[in-house]
């Protein structure tokens, strides 16, 4: 019995290590997550340097560089060595469309390495013995670099035209909301709800009494200036005077664990929208801050519209009177 148990132990390792195996060969993705992150090597696998470096290499190297070295192997047999250039060079600008640039520069450095040592004469050796595979491994490399600044700037130029299209369906949306939406109560308590929202986090607008002193307006002051809070109303007074964006995820203010918006019209500051994120330890990107910017200028051109259009009623009152 006991020799049995130690039998289905065994076989649990076994089937466990080869679940490791095939999970770490798929988790670097295309680029890989870079040449000494691997985490698998640490006591999952016990000869991460022997009997699994395929998937180490995968995991750290990424599955572009791999399959077409595993290609380049089925196809030497069969094809000149000007054909396997081309695998690699169209594994680094499928490296470089999904993953970007830093990958794929690491991609053509490791596929003129790999092309030299597994394929080039005398093979298994970096050593080169015709002077002609110098020019070629240079052109190669060259080749590899543009083609992956090209596929990199051209998956840039996508995810900011993305960008760009969700920013303008979240502009549009608030803007669908805030015409359907009169006092400035209401327009505070809509802009405080959708920011929540698109930014996954809790949202106060604080507006100035007579003196300019700040104060709230809309949103659960509790849920957002809750650690120092000392600190983080000045931080708000003081993004109302200057009317700069200010806190976390910014260059001023950065021990704030707030962010202070300002909601500025034309000629003057109306007030600061106070965010507080759920997880601090997640810093915007500036896109975010771009479109948060945007809209807080929205919801100031809606409040200073409920103004004016306060401002034109009133005479009318008093004339009918």
């Amino acid at each position: 019995m006991a020799q049995a148990f130690e039998v289905g132990d065994g076989l649990l390792e076994d089937v466990a290590e080869d679940v490791h195996v095939y999970d770490r060969a798929d988790s670097g993705g295309l680029g890989g997550v870079g040449l000494g992150n691997g985490t698998e090597k640490h006591g999952y696998l016990p000869f991460a340097h022997t009997d699994f470096i395929f998937p180490m290499v995968g995991e750290e190297l990424g599955l572009g560089f791999i399959l077409a070295t595993v290609l380049c192997f089925a196809m030497f047999p069969f094809f000149d060595l000007s054909n396997l250039i081309m695998v690699y060079l169209l594994a680094v600008l499928v490296t470089a469309t999904g993953c970007g640039r830093g990958p794929a520069v690491l991609n053509s450095l490791l596929s003129v390495l790999a092309f030299d040592f597994f394929f080039v004469p005398p093979r298994y050796s970096l050593a080169v013995s015709d002077a002609q595979y110098i020019v070629t491994f240079a052109v190669m490399f060259l080749v590899a670099l543009v083609i992956s600044h090209l596929a990199a700037r051209l998956r840039q130029e996508a995810e900011t035209a993305r960008l760009q299209e969700r920013q303008a369906a979240a502009m549009h949306g608030l803007s669908r909301q805030l015409a359907g939406t009169r006092g400035t109560e209401g327009i505070l308590k809509t802009a405080e709800q959708y920011l929540s929202e698109i930014f996954n986090c809790r949202v106060v607008a604080l507006l100035p009494d007579e003196t300019g002193k700040l104060a709230v307006a809309a949103g659960d002051p509790a849920s957002v200036i809750q650690n120092d809070m000392i600190k983080e109303v000045h931080l708000a007074q003081s993004v109302y005077t200057t009317g700069r964006m200010a806190g976390w995820g910014t260059p001023y203010s950065t021990e704030v664990d707030i962010l202070c918006v300002p909601l500025q019209a034309a000629y003057a500051c109306l007030g600061v929208l106070a965010l507080r994120p759920k997880d601090v330890r997640r810093s915007p990107m500036p896109q975010q801050l771009n479109l948060l910017e945007s809209l807080s200028k929205q919801i100031a051109l809606a409040l200073e519209v409920e103004h004016l259009s306060g401002k034109c009623v009133e005479p009318s009152a008093t004339a009918s009177g």
